[in-house]
């Protein structure tokens, strides 16, 4: 099977990681539609949401709520949408789910960018729960 999701789970040099788990990668969407596109990719192959086991399921959005608030956070955006498509609204035939603080503005940051700020958030975050 070649799936893109797939090799880009395996090959840590094609993503802009965000975090990652045994079970979940949350990573910079390499074409955003608005600036902070996360994509949370599971790393065993699930076409759909019919086919991913519950305990994964809810891991990613357990997950993307954490994940979302930071991107909000270091974006300066209030609100966020989660997205699945499955069947004939997938281009990629693996499931995914797409963390959009708002999909009604174009990008006007480069991906590169807006993954530095939200490591730098991320970071600042982390150092706040050890104290």
């Amino acid at each position: 099977m070649n799936c893109l999701f797939c090799d880009i789970a395996k090959d840590k040099n094609k993503r802009l990681t965000i975090y990652e788990d045994d079970l979940i990668i949350v990573l910079m969407d390499k074409y955003p539609i608005c600036d902070g596109h996360l994509l949370v990719i599971p790393k065993n192959h699930y076409e759909s949401i019919y086919d991913v086991p519950e305990n994964t399921f809810s891991h990613m959005f357990n997950i993307a709520k954490k994940y979302a608030k930071i991107i909000m956070d270091t974006i300066n955006e209030e609100g966020c949408t989660f997205s699945i498509n499955y069947g004939s609204k997938q281009e990629i035939k693996h499931l995914h789910l797409h963390i959009m603080p708002d999909f009604n503005k174009k990008p006007s940051k480069k991906v590169e960018d807006v993954y530095k700020l939200v490591m730098e958030g991320v970071n600042e975050k982390k150092i706040k729960e050890e104290n």
